[in-house]
C-alpha cells in the first residue's frame, strides 16, 4: 500500500529547489497553483505539472521500503558502443583546463534544470568527494540569492542556465559578457563545450531512463 503518494503542483519559487530536495530528502510538497516561473535573467524555467511522488511502500511486516527507480529502457554502451565511447572522449576533452569545482557545479546545475536524476546523483557525489561543501550544493538552484559563490562561479552558472534553456533568450549578450569578463577565450570555449556535453548526457540518461543506484 502506498503511504505518501501526494498530488502536488509546485509554486514557482520551489521548482528547481524541489528537484534537488527530492534527491536528498523525502517529503511532501506544499500544494500551490502551478504557474510559469521566471529566473532572475528572465528565463522561463521548466514547469512541473501536478504529479504523484511516491517514495516509500509499507511491506507485509510493516516496515518501509523505497520504491525502485524505473526500468532502464536501453543500454547505450551495448547498442551504440562507438557513439558512447565518443561521448566519453568528448566529456573528458570538455573538462580540459577548467577548475574541477566549476566543472561539477556546471554539471550539477544543468542536470537539475533538465531533471536528470542519474546525473544529479553522480555529480553531487563527485563534488562531495572532491571536497565541495554541502550548503553550496543544497543551495545551488538558488545560487543568485546566496553569498558563497565566487564571481567566476556565478558567471559560469549564469551561462549554464542560458545555454541549457537555449530557446529562452538564446544566451543574452549580458550573460555572455559576464562570462567573457571572467574567463579567457580558451576557457570560455571549454566552458561552452562542457555545458553542451552535460546537456547531451542529460538527454541520453533521461530518454533511456537511467536511474541512480539504490543507497
Amino acid at each position: 500500500m502506498l503511504t505518501n503518494a501526494v498530488h502536488t503542483t509546485l509554486s514557482p519559487d520551489l521548482v528547481l529547489p524541489a528537484i534537488l530536495a527530492r534527491l536528498f530528502v523525502h517529503r511532501k510538497w506544499p500544494k500551490e497553483p502551478g504557474t510559469q516561473c521566471t529566473s532572475a535573467t528572465g528565463h522561463r524555467l521548466p514547469r512541473l505539472a501536478a504529479m504523484t511522488t511516491t517514495n516509500e511502500t509499507v511491506t507485509a511486516d510493516g516496515t518501509h521500503a523505497h520504491v525502485p527507480g524505473p526500468d532502464q529502457r536501453l543500454s547505450m554502451p551495448e547498442h551504440a558502443p562507438a557513439y558512447y565511447q565518443a561521448m566519453v572522449a568528448v566529456d573528458r576533452a570538455s573538462r580540459t583546463g577548467l577548475d574541477p569545482v566549476i566543472v561539477e557545479l556546471v554539471k550539477l546545475l544543468a542536470s537539475m534544470i533538465n531533471g536528470c536524476a542519474f546525473c544529479i546523483d553522480m555529480h553531487s557525489t563527485d563534488a562531495v568527494k572532491q571536497g565541495e561543501r554541502e550548503h553550496r550544493l543544497l543551495s545551488l538552484p538558488a545560487w543568485r540569492e546566496t553569498p558563497w559563490f565566487t564571481a567566476r562561479e556565478r558567471a559560469a552558472l549564469a551561462l549554464t542556465e542560458s545555454v541549457t534553456l537555449l530557446t529562452q533568450g538564446h544566451v543574452p549578450d549580458a550573460v555572455w559578457a559576464e562570462a567573457a569578463g571572467q574567463f579567457e577565450e580558451a576557457e570560455l570555449a571549454q566552458l561552452v563545450a562542457l555545458i553542451a556535453t552535460i546537456n547531451a548526457w542529460n538527454r541520453i540518461a533521461v530518454s533511456t531512463r537511467m536511474s541512480p543506484a539504490a543507497k
